[in-house]
């Protein structure tokens, strides 16, 4: 008997090995699927950071209650309102999201050199032509 069997865990790893390269298999084919498909990728992503930001907007303005002074609390639901619109702004125009942080990454690429990697280059080029992300 090796010192793997002896593992606490590893019977727990034995029962659940199957259940874990099924995830694992799911992951591989939804990354395929995100690489084949990026228009869909990118509108579930800008959807997600949405839903996420309206989420911690509700968060935020629940927890601004418990800062002991007015300040603290004013600032905390300003906070929450910020958050609140960036994410109905995402969920209600999400090509502009997604242009949004294609421009920002695309804006990133100026004034560097790409001798070295053949992906940058092909990258920055069709950043610079407005076609974005290849």
């Amino acid at each position: 008997m090796s010192s793997y069997d002896q593992s606490p865990f590893a019977s727990t790893v034995r029962q659940g090995r199957n259940r874990i390269i099924a995830v694992g298999i799911v992951m591989i084919l939804a990354g395929v699927a995100a690489i084949a498909f990026p228009l869909i990728s990118s509108l579930s992503v800008v959807w997600i950071v949405g839903v996420m930001l309206i989420v911690a907007s509700i968060a935020q303005s629940v927890s601004a209650f418990s800062y002991p002074k007015w300040g603290g609390i004013i600032l905390g639901l300003l906070i929450a309102a910020l958050w609140l619109a960036g994410g109905l702004y995402l969920l209600m125009r999400p090509l502009e999201g997604i242009f949004g942080t294609d421009s920002h990454r695309c804006g990133s690429f100026s004034g560097r050199r790409y001798n070295k990697n053949a992906i940058f280059i092909a990258d920055a080029t069709s950043c610079r032509l407005g076609l974005g992300s290849i």
